[in-house]
């Protein structure tokens, strides 16, 4: 990934397990990335042509249509967040990609603390959470708001988001409903059409009534589509997912393969993966969709693909073959895939990059195919009905 490693708090939180975290220290200097600029930009009587919007080759129309997704992480506020966000807007669109989700960072003081809420540097405002919204839209995708609990406070004890012991309870639980309900706010005054109330908060998914209370308080203000994401091998949480509209899964299965595996060996080893799957799917008899799946571009990543892996060796073809075998697994048992994760900007050296970001790599081209068959409502490739 292009970011900017805090070595030490990265050791704590692959130890911890944190599926996500690994992710959420983007490129903190947005400067760096490139912009589009017009080069008569300073010349008074040359009035520049506006780009055309490049729209969604096949937009969902209804609730049950597949959710074609990417995650895009946002950090901060970055002066060029618009410029940069159409520009990869456009992009997706050409991917066949028709849903998108914005995840953004809040945060808490501790593992312990109660104190939940937004950071002016971290997390972005309203007005760049509206214009990721409007820009959406107007090219025709599905908008999921998804803020994420961050976790480098976290993991100076050892913790990630889903070890968490919060003291008391309730008071986080307070705190958190009313970021919560603020957020769905905004996402029901600009028009997302799904929220995600909470994102693989493990310790703290057995206070059912507090989840409740929590999804009964955004849906007094929310009309959307309302989810909640479960991270793999923990299954379901049962306390509440019949308050929501369909079931999430942070899909991080570890592939039992060899390096150099072959897409049809990894999608053999998935097995197991797409076992708990069908099986929340046909327990709840809710549909299911995958919030995040992915996996860093270094040699034999999918082993435990929620880990970027530090030290392995840069390897394109492990993530593409991922991509592809992961597409042909799950794509007949879920209603919907997000791959994680894109940054709003640019690469600047993608084949050189072995981060998860799969902007400008080998395994971009199948994101495209992928959905080529799972937005007509073909079998993926490599897979059987």
């Amino acid at each position: 990934m292009n970011f900017r490693w805090f070595t030490v708090l990265l050791l704590l939180v692959a130890l911890a397990g944190g599926a996500s975290f690994v992710i959420l220290q983007p490129v903190l200097a947005p400067a760096a990335a490139p912009i589009q600029t017009n080069a008569l930009a300073a010349t008074p009587a040359a009035t520049p042509t506006p780009t055309p919007l490049v729209h969604v080759l096949k937009a969902r129309t209804s609730a049950s249509d597949f959710q074609a997704g990417v995650m895009i992480l946002v950090w901060g506020n970055d002066p060029n967040f618009v410029t940069n966000i159409r520009l990869k807007l456009d992009y997706l669109a050409r991917l066949r990609v028709n849903s998108v989700g914005m995840v953004f960072p809040i945060f808490q003081t501790n593992a312990r603390s109660t104190d939940v809420h937004a950071d002016l540097k971290g997390t972005p405002s309203a007005d760049q959470i509206t214009a990721f919204i409007r820009e959406a839209r107007q090219r025709g995708f599905t908008v999921m708001l998804r803020p994420l609990l961050e976790e480098g406070n976290l993991a100076t004890s050892g913790d990630w988001r889903g070890s968490i012991h919060p003291q008391p309870v309730d008071a986080w639980f307070r705190a958190y409903g009313d970021l919560m309900v603020s957020y769905a706010s905004l996402a029901e005054a600009n028009g997302a059409e799904v929220f995600d109330v909470g994102t693989e908060f493990n310790t703290l998914e057995p206070y059912g009534p507090q989840w409740l209370d929590v999804i009964k308080r955004i849906r007094q203000g929310y009309t959307g589509l309302l989810t909640y994401s479960s991270v793999s091998g923990n299954g379901y949480p049962i306390q509440f997912f019949r308050a929501l509209d369909f079931l999430s899964i942070d899909a991080y299965y570890g592939l039992d393969a060899n390096a150099g595996a072959t897409v049809e060996q990894l999608q053999q080893a998935w097995g197991p993966g797409v076992a708990e799957v069908k099986s929340i799917a046909t327990g709840s008899g809710l549909p299911v969709v995958i919030t995040e799946v992915g996996t860093a571009a270094r040699r034999a990543s999918f082993r435990a693909p929620s880990s970027s892996n530090p030290g392995l060796p840069l390897d394109l073809e492990a993530q593409r073959s991922y991509y592809a075998a992961s597409c042909n697994a799950l794509g007949e048992t879920v209603r919907g895939l997000y791959w994680w994760y894109m940054s709003p900007y640019v690469p600047q050296a993608p084949l050189t990059d072995p981060g998860f970001d799969p902007t400008g790599k080998p395994a971009e081209a199948e994101i495209a195919e992928c959905f080529r068959g799972l937005s007509s409502g073909a079998a993926p490739r490599g897979a059987t009905r």
